[in-house]
Parts: C-alpha cells; structure tokens; sequence
C-alpha cells in the first residue's frame, strides 16, 4: 500500500505545478501575524511541523487554515529546491 506521500511525490505533475505546500490563510489573520503571500510560514502542531508557502484567500473562515494533505515537500530529488535554499 502506498502512503499518500508516495503518491504525490511520484505524481511530476502536481511536483512541476505545486513545488512546495501551500498554507491558505484569512489575510485579516495574515495581516495579524505579518504574513504576506508567497511567505515561507512553518506550521506545527504536537505531532510535527512542516513548512508551506501562504497564500491569502479570502474564502477561508478567520482563524482556519488549509493546508494539503500530503504534499511531499522533498528536496532535489523531487524537483524541488531545499528548504534551506529557500529561507536564505
């Protein structure tokens, strides 16, 4: 059985298109937290964290967010720049 990682990771498709996971956010909220779109924004919880690009949609509920599920954030080997690359 595959995890969901594993299938996005090997689909190129969504890799060429969406390179990183994006964080959709109320921009009231973005603009209390001084976030802007296509800022880097780590998310976290008790379980992990990961890091996404936000995007300002005004469609979501104040004080929600979505992310996708699954989104591999790999590195060179899916095509995608490294984290590291990104935040300097």
């Amino acid at each position: 059985m595959r995890s969901v990682h594993g299938v996005v990771k090997s689909n190129d498709f969504v890799q060429r298109r969406v390179q990183m996971a994006y964080l959709e956010i109320n921009p009231e909220d973005a603009q209390a937290l001084a976030i802007e779109s296509g800022d880097v924004v780590e998310v976290f919880n008790d379980y992990g964290s990961s890091y996404a690009l936000a995007y300002l949609e005004a469609d979501i509920k104040r004080n929600q967010t979505f992310m996708q599920l699954g989104h591999y954030n790999g590195g060179r080997d899916a095509g995608c720049m490294e984290i590291s690359e990104i935040m300097t």
